[in-house]
């Protein structure tokens, strides 16, 4: 029997789909005697003997005639209804005789609220047995894996997905809860795995779940936002390729020379000497010379022409990408484009020593035949007629022997100690979608028409199609800036000639349309939409 003046009883859900969506449920209590009392108080018209459960028929189910209904004690604007089979606490607010241990069980003043979770891990659902695991009458039932680890701490992959003791919370069914911190509001959907049911694994952190975060921060600020503005400066890099020409016998008179044109791969040795900015006509790099391209030219007993027409064919094409040189290369040399940049072209040391020979301060006849013959070389090689950069050259782009100036943003820190607060809002997912009812692209636009509990995998794939990808507003500025700085500083070789596509300040036409090709990519973000 139960004791005297007690109103708090427990009982389990038959049935909780409400016709009128109002958050009522059928139960039967949690006692068979106080089931027989319950049938017992049924009207003589609502008997139905064939329904095992509750003996009522269908016509006074979910009326006045019903004693088992019963409705939820949380106000109506938080529903939170307990499914069939779990566990519920049924209050009956007036105690008809503190006196008696008997009561009316068909009284329809009494309420129900949903029994705690024997673990956070079974919100998904418990029956009514499990339920009593940390009752006095479920002492028996083995209780499910603890939060708490030896040591009293819950571990870090753990760590979050339930409220902590000082927040407050709306918990979903499953993955899905709304977290209310001092400054943070905190919606979830997907927060993590291996949460259903009951288990001997603890859950573990989704990182790609979907949320909404609203946060105020107040913070100490120390660093005001940096301050940029544009440097202009010259741009030094470190030499790919070096070529040497070389003249054996300057001194002949015949008109008739013997010599070579060698290319060298330097990429790949680091020293300062081999900067753009300290190379010279006469810089020591004898042990930084690496590998001897097999494009080198070795040749015997050619003209003054002859040979200038080898040396130069030979700078001018790497300049435009292809040495290849009549009647001398098997084979052509053909860097990827714009990947022999910079090289620099200059006498051989032993062809330039005699160009800056003197014996004694007093020149001999010999002495002079040399150094007219080199002169005469040294003052017409280079990647064209009309470039100054003549017998020693440093090729920075093609076309261009003097040193590029690059722009640059300088950044300057400036220091604060004011204290600084703002509001954040945060939405973060897989894949997002902004949707504007007003707004529409291309001829069709959505139906949301019957998705007012909520869109399906269909809508979604609805809105993929009439949706655009989002702009990364830094990545586009980098790609108008590129565009802009070509436009500004490009040439054309003659009138109505497309221009060189390297402008005055180094820009490439080739990085623009290489940029362009990846905009898809790198510009627009496919999993941010809008419409």
């Amino acid at each position: 029997m139960d004791p005297i003046g007690k109103i708090l009883f427990l009982g389990e859900v038959v049935d909780s789909d409400d016709p009128d969506r109002l958050g009522r449920i059928r139960f039967l209590p949690d006692s068979l005697p106080e089931r027989e009392n319950m049938k017992s108080s049924l009207a003589t018209e609502c008997v139905d003997d064939t329904d095992t459960v509750t003996n009522l028929k269908k016509k006074c189910k979910w009326t006045k005639d019903d004693p088992f209904l019963v409705s939820p004690l949380l106000p109506y604007s938080l529903n939170i209804t307990p499914k069939v089979g779990e566990l519920i606490y049924i209050i009956y607010p007036v105690v008809q005789d503190a006196r008696s241990q008997s009561r009316i069980y068909a009284d329809q003043t009494k309420y129900y609220i949903p029994a705690s979770p024997s673990s956070p891990m079974s919100v998904a659902y418990e029956n009514k047995t499990t339920a009593k695991t940390n009752l006095a009458s479920g002492v028996n039932f083995k209780p499910q894996i603890s939060f708490k680890q030896p040591g009293g701490r819950i571990p870090q992959k753990s760590f979050g997905i339930f409220p902590e003791p000082d927040d407050n919370a709306v918990l979903g069914r499953g993955t899905a809860d709304l977290i209310l911190k001092d400054d943070t509001a905190l919606l979830r959907a997907g927060k993590s795995n291996n949460i259903v049911g009951p288990t001997n694994k603890l859950p573990t952190e989704n990182e790609k779940r979907s949320f909404l975060q609203l946060t105020s921060f107040t913070t100490k600020q120390r660093n005001q936002p940096k301050t940029s503005f544009p440097k202009f400066g010259f741009e030094y890099a470190q030499l790919k390729l070096l070529i040497e020409w070389h003249i054996s016998n300057p001194e002949n008179l015949q008109n008739v020379f013997t010599g070579y044109i060698n290319i060298y791969n330097v990429q790949r040795q680091t020293d300062e000497r081999l900067n753009t900015k300290n190379f010279k006509v006469d810089t020591n790099v004898e042990q930084l010379k690496g590998v001897q391209l097999p494009v080198s030219i070795n040749f015997i007993g050619k003209s003054f022409e002859e040979t200038l027409n080898i040396f130069n064919s030979f700078v001018r094409g790497l300049n435009d990408g292809k040495i290849d040189v009549t009647g001398y290369t098997s084979t052509p040399f053909v860097p990827e484009p714009g990947m022999q940049f910079p090289f620099a072209f200059r006498p051989s040391p032993a062809t330039y020593s005699k160009l800056v020979k003197t014996s004694g301060g007093e020149m001999t006849f010999d002495n002079i035949i040399e150094k007219n013959n080199i002169m005469r070389f040294f003052t017409s090689i280079g990647i064209n007629s009309g470039d100054k950069a003549k017998g020693f050259g440093i090729v920075s782009q093609k076309n261009l022997t003097t040193v590029p100036i690059g722009y640059k943003t300088q950044e300057v820190k400036s220091k604060s100690v004011e204290n600084a607060s703002g509001s954040y809002a945060i939405l973060g997912a897989e894949k997002l979608y902004l949707y504007s009812h007003d707004s529409q692209i291309g001829a069709k636009k959505p139906s949301l028409k019957n998705t007012i509990y909520g869109l399906d995998q269909s809508k979604f794939l609805e809105l993929e199609e009439s949706s655009n990808s989002m702009v990364r507003g830094e990545k586009m500025l980098d790609l108008l800036n590129l565009i802009v700085k070509f436009l500004v500083g490009h040439v054309h070789p003659f009138h109505g000639i497309p221009p060189v596509p390297t402008a005055m300040d180094g820009t490439l036409s080739a990085d623009i349309l290489q940029k362009i090709a990846d905009a898809p990519n790198s510009v627009l973000n496919s999993n941010i939409r809008i419409n």
